[in-house]
């Protein structure tokens, strides 16, 4: 083959970083992404049933709406996690988290809500720092919607009448 039959055609693909494994370009493997998912999940799970459970039933009226819409928005969020862990091949069988039983051993709706707030908060930082590594972009669009969804929701928890 003589040099103008191979012009413009690269010998292969730009040095094969298409089938490079993804943490050579920074990006978390299916195995991290998995490991996060189930995560979330888990954390997810632990505030849907915490605040159904444990904050509506102790709610001023004034309180009952939104807190209906975050325990609404917990569910959205587990379910999104529940459909992205079965495309990476995740375990769906994820327990709730442990912030549960630490919202159940607080007895004042109060001190719940200032724990709830707080569990807002570390899934967007958790979020906020998993976002760059995610390489999928369906992955990310869904996971900073949860993040913009969390940030939102932490600010409603400041109008509570709870702290």
């Amino acid at each position: 083959m003589s040099g103008d039959d191979r012009a413009g055609r690269a010998a292969s693909p730009p040095c094969g970083l298409a089938d490079a494994p993804a943490a050579w370009s920074g990006f978390a493997d299916r195995a991290e992404i998995r490991v996060l998912l189930a995560e979330l999940l888990a954390a997810e799970r632990a505030g849907a049933a915490a605040l159904y459970r444990l904050c509506l039933p102790q709610c001023p009226p004034a309180d009952r709406a939104t807190l209906v819409e975050l325990a609404r928005d917990e569910a959205r969020c587990a379910a999104m996690l529940v459909r992205q862990s079965r495309r990476y091949g995740g375990d769906v069988r994820v327990p709730r988290g442990a912030f549960y039983e630490r919202m159940a051993a607080l007895e004042d709706y109060a001190g719940r809500i200032a724990l709830l707030e707080r569990g807002q908060a570390w899934v967007a930082r958790r979020l906020a720092a998993a976002l760059p590594r995610i390489g999928d972009g369906v992955l990310r669009r869904d996971l900073a919607w949860m993040h913009d969804l969390h940030e939102l929701n932490i600010t409603r928890g400041r109008l509570l009448a709870g702290p």
